[in-house]
């Protein structure tokens, strides 16, 4: 019997990508048959890992280093920075959902396991060729010395130290209310 085929799609910096890469590897050896889909810089962390990858968007440094990204992300314009990664990503959507296509019907998965910022790629994709698809959220949010919490709240110059502080007082409050909503009904 053949082994169970997985493509794990997704899109992002080194925190969204490596999940996927290492939940590849994982699901390799527990004998699946693997193919990764996602930026140009996953290449070499999925290569050392030992795992087929499409690069089907352009490397995400080259997203954020745009001077347009920048300009947003150091006034904390979240608007901007979303309306700027959108223009740079639009300019290559075409070609990278031909790609992303044409390497799923090659491969042909039993199931496709995506981040959320791809959900709507794959369930276009997954509908028109009859693929299964689910959600699998593993991205990774890191705290930063250099950027303001969570993209929202004014930078601080780094050596002040107060990003990080305010990463952490932002988390606790936001963990503190989802504990106070969400805890309760799990009980």
């Amino acid at each position: 019997m053949a082994a169970p085929r997985i493509a794990l799609v997704f899109e992002g910096t080194r925190g969204d990508s490596q999940p996927y890469c290492v939940a590849g590897r994982a699901l390799q050896r527990a004998g699946f048959e693997v193919l990764l889909a996602g930026a140009k810089d996953s290449e070499p962390l999925a290569v050392e890992l030992g795992l087929p990858i499409v690069c089907y968007t352009r490397a995400a440094i080259e997203v954020w280093n745009d001077p347009a990204v920048v300009a947003t992300f150091t006034k904390n314009d979240v608007v901007g920075m979303g309306a700027a990664v959108g223009k740079i990503k639009g300019q290559d959507y075409p070609r990278g959902m031909r790609i992303l296509a044409k390497a799923l019907r090659d491969f042909k998965p039993d199931l496709i396991l995506c981040g959320f910022p791809v959900l709507t790629d794959v369930m276009s994709i997954g509908n028109a060729y009859g693929f299964a698809y689910a959600v699998l959220g593993l991205g990774a949010c890191v705290m930063s010395r250099h950027v303001g919490a969570l993209g929202v709240l004014p930078t601080f110059p780094a050596w002040t130290g107060l990003n990080l502080v305010a990463w952490k007082l932002l988390l606790r409050v936001i963990y503190k209310g989802c504990t106070k909503t969400q805890v309760p009904v799990l009980e």
